[in-house]
């Protein structure tokens, strides 16, 4: 074999396996698609001069023939003796045969086939259309759909008095932007019918990327579905949140909110898919009219990241927001939330995982996030939900330093934290993401101890909503600490919707998590809120009551 036909041969079998990976499995990172159309230049001119020098050729047989004929004296001079010569003819026949190669072996490796032009050519193309493809991802959306003039209103954040819109505008010819907003279906007498002007936007700018947050006031005191217009032809509809401690007025009461993260376009790749289209949102869609949910928890990254909820409470107090948190607290409906910060704050990862001064959260998150585990809520808040980027389990062997696996101490003053709430008849979930599988993981306090086993919170590992899953397995209970329930690693567009509902006249609370992977539902469960003794008290004795004992 030629160096350039094991040149072509080479570069073309690395060529389709990341190719493949590239599509299926793992889309980054961008050395990867750089790897392949690199292969590809350098697959072309070995194809090419491989093909056109032709094929190797090997000895098949060998015949010589030797022919002497009568040797011949010939006398020598004076003084010399006489030489004999003899004379030889010599015939050599040697058969060539081109090297034995199998055709199957070449066309699926890429190298040329010099007996069949047409499967050379064939096997050729395929790396064509494997360059092309990845260029298509690379480039065609990038250059096609440019996004320097991108207008929208996207709905960010919504409390049952107050909406927040994110809105982008580079056109200063649109400004400024008016929102308005009124009841959907409005009732007479109860509701306004008419367009109440919500918000106005003067001033854009490039400093901004010519965005910014718009505060829309929700007039009604009721839970209400609104519809909202913009001067710069945008428009849609919210249901507001009910208010804490209340159920919902629609779907029967319940409260659903869904949890995801990881979005890639395109992903896996489909050549005939619009260059901006996300399959897991097309799932999604589908879905939603069916699931009425009132949110979604996105534990992920947005180049534009949606209004945010209020920031957290500070430690200690019932009304002080910390003053430039990135984590945040609010409450709807039956449920509490919090939502982690897990990136700004915490410590080297290679730091030793059992170190009591590694912190995931930071001093200042952890105390608020602590005092907020502690904190009684109003009547009819009966969740505790807690939105962490990573997860708490500690079942993931691969890159667990980046979870809370690697941050043991920490995560056990959080764990406590949440037995306690349990203890109290609070149910405790965590949603979390980031590893593009998903798990359901039980975290019972210990044995012999101070919490009953029903206080243990749960967390839902759920992603990706459209991007690659992990190809292989990698959780596993290791221990009684961290107990698996469901676990799932294969499906590229994922996602849960949790759903609240009340029982037994409100002193009891369910939360069903149902999974759904690329369209369908898969498996669900159901959280009960912990129950809690009642303790009765004796009544007291009339000598009590004369001294005035209780």
């Amino acid at each position: 074999m030629s160096l350039h036909e094991k040149t072509a041969r080479y570069s073309s079998t690395v060529l389709r396996l990341l190719s493949y990976s590239f599509f299926r499995w793992v889309a980054g990172p961008a050395a990867v698609p750089l790897t392949i159309l690199t292969l590809f230049a350098v697959y072309v001119p070995s194809f090419i001069i491989s093909y056109l020098k032709g094929p190797d050729y090997q000895v098949v047989d060998d015949q010589v023939e030797v022919i002497v004929e009568e040797p011949v004296v010939v006398e020598g001079e004076a003084g010399q003796d006489d030489k004999v010569v003899l004379e030889a003819e010599i015939d050599e026949t040697i058969t060539l045969e081109e090297k034995p190669a199998s055709p199957l072996k070449s066309f699926l490796t890429g190298a040329p086939i010099h007996h069949s032009p047409i499967l050379s050519l064939l096997t050729f193309l395929i790396n064509v259309a494997l360059a092309t493809m990845v260029s298509d991802v690379l480039f065609r959306a990038r250059y096609q759909y440019p996004s320097n003039d991108l207008s929208f209103v996207r709905l960010g954040y919504v409390s049952h008095n107050e909406a927040k819109f994110l809105v982008r505008e580079p056109d200063q010819t649109k400004l400024p932007v008016t929102l308005e907003i009124h009841v959907k279906d409005a009732v007479a007498p109860f509701d306004n019918p008419l367009w109440l002007t919500g918000g106005e936007v003067t001033l854009l700018d490039n400093s901004t990327d010519f965005t910014t947050v718009l505060d829309v006031p929700l007039r009604h005191p009721q839970q209400r579905i609104y519809e909202w217009r913009t001067s710069n032809n945008h428009s849609g509809e919210f249901t507001s949140p009910p208010k804490p401690g209340q159920l919902s007025s629609y779907n029967d009461g319940k409260f659903t909110f869904l949890s995801t993260s990881c979005i890639l376009p395109r992903f896996p790749y489909n050549p005939l898919d619009h260059p901006l289209s996300i399959p897991g949102l097309r799932h999604l869609a589908k879905l939603l009219p069916s699931l009425q949910a009132q949110l979604m928890l996105f534990l992920g990254d947005f180049i534009y990241i949606d209004p945010n909820p209020p920031a957290a409470l500070v430690a200690g107090s019932s009304r002080a927001r910390r003053l430039g948190a990135t984590y945040y607290e609010f409450t709807q409906g039956p449920a509490s939330f919090f939502l982690l910060d897990t990136r700004t704050y915490r410590s080297d990862n290679y730091e030793p995982f059992e170190s009591e001064n590694k912190t995931m959260l930071g001093a200042q998150q952890l105390e608020d996030f602590l005092a907020w585990l502690n904190r009684p809520e109003p009547k009819g808040v009966q969740w505790k939900i807690v939105a962490s980027s990573v997860p708490l389990t500690k079942n993931w062997p691969v890159n667990t330093k980046d979870t809370w696996g690697g941050f043991l101490s920490e995560r056990r003053k959080v764990l406590e934290a949440m037995w306690d709430a349990g203890a109290r008849g609070v149910g405790v979930v965590i949603v979390s993401g980031d590893r593009h599988e998903f798990a359901a993981t039980k975290f019972p306090p210990p044995e012999g101890g101070r919490w009953p086993e029903m206080a243990a919170p749960h967390e839902f590992s759920c992603s990706p909503l459209n991007q690659f899953s992990s190809p292989v397995p990698t959780y596993r209970q290791y221990d009684d600490e961290d107990v698996a329930i469901k676990y799932i690693h294969s499906g590229n567009a994922k996602f849960g919707a949790l759903t609240i509902e009340s029982h037994e006249g409100g002193t009891r609370s369910s939360l069903t998590y149902r999974l759904f992977i690329d369209g369908n539902e898969v498996w669900d469960t159901v959280v009960l809120t912990p129950t809690v003794p009642k303790v009765e008290k004796t009544p007291a004795s009339f000598w009590n009551r004369i001294m005035g004992g209780a």
